[in-house]
């Protein structure tokens, strides 16, 4: 799912008919479910990525240390490094890596949809009491109690 359809997803199950208050809080534990699945697969993907990056942080740093074996090399499809680099430089030539930055940006986009869907959870763990409340003012405005 990407970021937009998950953006939409919460905005359109973040309404509440107040017309139908009982329906939607029969609702929410079917909402619950369906971002705690969101949330456990966001999880996993990130945890993969995140593993990703450190399997390709070495194979740089070997590449850029010039550890690399022949073989590795040529099973990566990657050349050897030509730069002779300081001890302190190779982290910054790693960070600067264009295939770093593309799994960096993965895994930031990946870590904003998890929160956003943690901060949605947090909400629908307090939309009872918000129907909740509803119902009482609308009682209140018809003059029931």
């Amino acid at each position: 799912m990407n970021l937009e359809d998950l953006k939409n997803n919460i905005t359109k199950d973040s309404i509440v008919d107040d017309t139908e208050l009982g329906k939607e809080a029969t609702r929410t534990p079917q909402l619950h479910g369906k971002y705690l699945n969101i949330l456990s697969d966001l999880k996993l993907t990130l945890g993969k990525q995140m593993n990703d990056y450190a399997i390709l942080k070495l194979r740089l740093w070997k590449i850029y240390t010039g550890k690399a074996s022949k073989e590795e090399l040529e099973a990566w499809d990657e050349e050897p490094s030509d730069l002779t680099l300081l001890k302190t430089d190779v982290d910054r030539f790693i960070e600067a890596d264009p295939k770093i930055i593309e799994l960096k940006s993965k895994i930031l986009l990946n870590e904003t949809k998890v929160k956003m869907v943690e901060e949605f959870i947090k909400a629908l763990n307090n939309r009872n009491f918000v129907i909740k409340s509803a119902i009482d003012w609308y009682k209140m405005s018809q003059g029931i109690v």
